[in-house]
């Protein structure tokens, strides 16, 4: 299994972004309709960014869904990679002869 950096966690992200627009976690919180106990959770990392949130967030910040969605994948990914690694390494391809030519290239492993 490759080596690969960790992703940023979104709340570190966010936290940037509240400190680029000068805006208190308060203020994103009642844009976005969360409480602010949810919105210092989403800061410390300790809830993910569910499609519902990124649609908040995409709405009060500018920045799409998709966008923050992609953040916590990564994040989830790598995780679970790392985690995991032990019992990942014991998986094989069931058809490595199978041809993936019906996939978009970027989907394949």
């Amino acid at each position: 299994m490759q080596s690969q950096e960790l992703p940023p966690n979104p709340g570190k992200v966010l936290s940037a972004l509240l400190k680029d627009l000068r805006l208190a976690p308060v203020g994103l919180a009642a844009a976005m309709g969360i409480s602010r106990a949810r919105m210092h959770y989403l800061l410390k990392g300790k809830t993910p960014i569910t499609p519902n949130t990124a649609i908040r967030l995409e709405i009060a910040t500018g920045l799409t869904a998709e966008y923050w969605l992609q953040l916590q994948a990564a994040r989830d990914l790598f995780e679970e990679r790392l985690q995991n690694a032990a019992e990942f390494e014991q998986l094989c391809r069931v058809n490595p002869t199978v041809r993936l030519s019906h996939l978009p290239e970027r989907q394949r492993v």
